[in-house]
């Protein structure tokens, strides 16, 4: 290899003209840089030149402040090496490759005019043009003509929010894929998402910069505070302050948890369906949940107070929609559609006698709950039908059916009245001082009033008909 001085190389690079670029200051070039594909050398302090008698071409060994253009794409840096007639430029320390609003700096790049592909390793640093998306990783290549940048080793994709320095979403995976002309992300394996209370994974991800969403494929979970949803697929949208909603699809499974404060027990609702949709509060708390399909939940609270008493409630309909209190995140309400069974069991360890259970079926069913989380009422439309006994007593099941049906319990979430309207029937087993027996009735409406889970009274109302044996 020769090495030729400056005026020497001047010389060389003239009488070549029609062969290679010729290097100038950056203030001779701007007026002549088009789109025509050239490699053009806006600027260098110090440029030494060598011939390659191995390949036959010279090589600029260029440093301080070198300044590249090709076409509308800007590359600096403090040292590069230039292989003039192959189009190709190693830079070094400080790069900087700008196109449009994007900005690639590394240690390291490697450029490639023919492929329109730039190679960068170390301290790799992506910006999206709007500069709300930022990805960093061990390595990247970008295409220069598709505007197109693929990072690898566990590369971390950051998109902050404009309006808040705290509310960020981080995207990290095996690879991400992130195209500036559509604004889409594409992360392949480990893929794990993470906005505030929100951590979200899966085997295959996409995030859209445009609409703040993302998508995970494979095995996706949410984790959101204290719950947990999964499913075959899983679609979250995000707005300015944090996780907006959640869809999911395909064999979802979602465990809704409330934490046991002083005033009230722990509980975990658990909902299956084939779809499901999570709604949040503006502060980020959970509003509601929507289940889609072959629906069921089963809602229970952890014993928390010396009795040591559980209570449990299960529904299953075509579609159910579980609804929470802001401030404390409770349960507040629970709404059943199509061929709804709704079941409440109060189970007590001291003894199975004081343990009762109640089922409630109907075209539609619905749920209050106190400020607690216990059960308040139950409220059953179309073809209500409804079963109330105790726990070893089954043969002596109360039953009651009628257009409209409420089951109203108390503050230790027993059954403590029912009131059924239309074509209302009913078979009770009455206990009455050291007796007792078993009264059918039919009428406008019955009221039956209950104690410890038994049923106590029985009222009849509007074309009474029925019998009481004893």
């Amino acid at each position: 290899m020769k090495i030729f001085s400056d005026k020497f190389t001047r010389a060389i690079v003239l009488c070549c003209a029609f062969m290679l670029p010729i290097a100038v200051s950056a203030e001779q070039q701007s007026d002549e840089i088009t789109d025509d594909g050239a490699l053009i050398l806006e600027h260098a302090d110090q440029n030494e030149n060598f011939y390659s008698s191995a390949t036959g071409e010279f090589i600029s060994h260029l440093r301080g402040n070198v300044v590249f253009r090709f076409e509308d794409l800007r590359i600096s840096s403090d040292e590069a090496r230039w292989q003039r007639s192959a189009g190709i430029v190693n830079f070094s320390r400080n790069v900087r490759a700008e196109q449009r609003g994007q900005l690639l700096t590394c240690e390291r790049l490697h450029f490639v005019r023919d492929n329109n592909l730039l190679t960068a390793t170390r301290n790799v640093v992506y910006q999206d043009s709007a500069r709300i998306t930022t990805i960093r990783g061990h390595t990247a290549e970008y295409m220069t003509n598709t505007k197109e940048a693929v990072l690898h080793g566990n590369p971390l994709l950051t998109r902050f929010d404009s309006s808040s320095d705290t509310d960020t979403t981080f995207l990290r995976g095996r690879k991400i894929t992130y195209n500036d002309s559509t604004k889409i992300a594409t992360v392949i394996d480990n893929v794990n998402i993470r906005r505030g209370e929100l951590t979200a994974t899966g085997q295959i991800g996409y995030y859209f910069a445009n609409t703040n969403t993302a998508q995970l494929r494979v095995n996706p979970i949410i984790h959101y505070e204290t719950h947990k949803i999964v499913g075959d697929s899983v679609d979250l949208v995000f707005n300015d302050e944090a996780l907006e909603s959640a869809f999911v699809v395909g064999n979802t499974h979602g465990i809704y948890r409330e934490a046991a404060d002083t005033t009230a027990d722990t509980t975990v609702t658990n909902i299956w369906s084939d779809r499901m949709h999570m709604y949040m509060f503006e502060s980020g708390k959970v509003r509601s949940i929507k289940a889609f399909g072959n629906a069921r939940g089963n809602h229970a609270n952890a014993p928390n107070d010396s009795i040591g008493n559980t209570m449990s409630t299960d529904i299953s309909s075509d579609s159910l929609h579980v609804f929470m209190f802001e401030e404390n995140g409770k349960i507040r309400a629970i709404r059943a559609y199509g061929n709804a069974h709704g079941r409440n069991a109060e189970w007590s360890p001291a003894s199975e006698t004081d343990t009762s259970i109640t089922h409630i079926w109907g075209d539609s069913l619905r749920i209050s709950m106190t400020d607690e989380g216990r059960m308040r009422l139950m409220r059953a439309f179309g073809n209500a039908q409804s079963k109330n006994f105790v726990v070893g007593d089954s043969a002596r099941a109360n039953e009651v059916s009628g257009q409209i049906m409420t089951l109203i319990f108390n503050n230790n979430g027993k059954i403590e009245r029912a009131v059924v309207t239309g074509n209302a029937k009913s078979l009770y087993h009455l206990e009455e001082g050291e007796g007792g027996g078993s009264n059918n009735a039919t009428g406008d409406q019955i009221i039956v009033m209950f104690r410890n889970g038994r049923a106590q009274k029985l009222q009849v109302r509007g074309n009474v008909k029925g019998f009481y044996s004893p």
